[in-house]
């Protein structure tokens, strides 16, 4: 038989006949796609597993540990002023605060708009045992469900407070949330801080602190804000680096009369 045309895809080069073996053999194994699909399931049941136990253990720990710690109060008549008002208030505070402020106001008609992130998911069931109403949202979200959520809870005179750095951070930076809705509603801000002498901080973006037992603390609520009804998109910008600045400021002030050094 003749030879065939000679080129590289000759039926009887060696090329030719390399591909073909190729082609019939399996589809080699990717180990490291494995091993990310197996570390994407353990993280998912680790979750599961830890926003059960949190939503289990967290509320009597948390109830222990609240009733441990020393709180001194600064500003106290802010809060109280607007607390014992007729109308609703929107309060500002840091994410990594959350649970230092939880066993210290519960059950006094707050709600708190968490993210419906993995996070938010196992820090709301713990919120809502703890007597904290949960609307599920973010400060920068405009979405009308969660708007609609927060017209509803505010309009029945309860409050709602937010994550000024919230969802997802970066940590101590300034979302308008809070600003456009006070300027939306009416309503003044209350900014809250929080001075710990000693603590547990978890490895999130936020380093969610923990006081220890017996703690000293010093949680400073700073005189309202309101922000009128004309402010511009640049003006809500600058009301929410005030608030910050001004949490900073007495969270700075505690920790000097505490005389400890600052967690962040």
């Amino acid at each position: 038989m003749a030879p065939g045309p000679r080129g590289p895809w000759n039926m009887q080069s060696s090329e030719f006949r390399r591909s073909r073996a190729q082609e019939r053999q399996p589809i080699a194994k990717q180990p490291g796609r494995r091993r990310s699909s197996r570390r994407k399931l353990y993280r998912r049941a680790l979750r599961k597993l830890g926003t059960l136990l949190l939503n289990l253990l967290g509320p009597p720990i948390l109830y222990l540990l609240g009733k441990s710690w020393r709180v001194t109060r600064r500003g106290f008549d802010h809060y109280q002023q607007l607390e014992d008002g007729e109308h609703a208030f929107l309060a500002a505070v840091w994410h990594g605060r959350t649970l230092t402020f939880a066993p210290l106001h519960k059950h006094r008609g707050l709600n708190i708009l968490v993210s419906p992130s993995g996070d938010g998911l196992m820090v709301g069931g713990l919120l809502r045992k703890l007597g904290y109403g949960v609307i599920w949202g973010s400060s920068n979200t405009r979405g009308a469900g969660a708007l609609m959520e927060i017209r509803s809870r505010l309009s029945t005179g309860d409050s709602v407070v937010i994550m000024l750095d919230g969802p997802r951070g970066p940590r101590h930076s300034t979302h308008t949330g809070v600003a456009w809705l006070a300027r939306e509603t009416g309503l003044p801000i209350l900014a809250a801080a929080v001075s710990c002498d000693r603590g547990w901080h978890l490895r999130s973006w936020d380093r969610l602190l923990i006081p220890k037992i017996g703690a000293r603390l010093i949680i400073t609520y700073a005189e309202p804000i309101h922000v009128a009804a004309n402010t511009s998109k640049e003006g809500l910008s600058e009301v929410a680096e005030r608030i910050g600045a001004r949490i900073m400021q007495d969270e700075e002030e505690g920790f000097r009369i505490l005389g400890v050094e600052q967690d962040w």
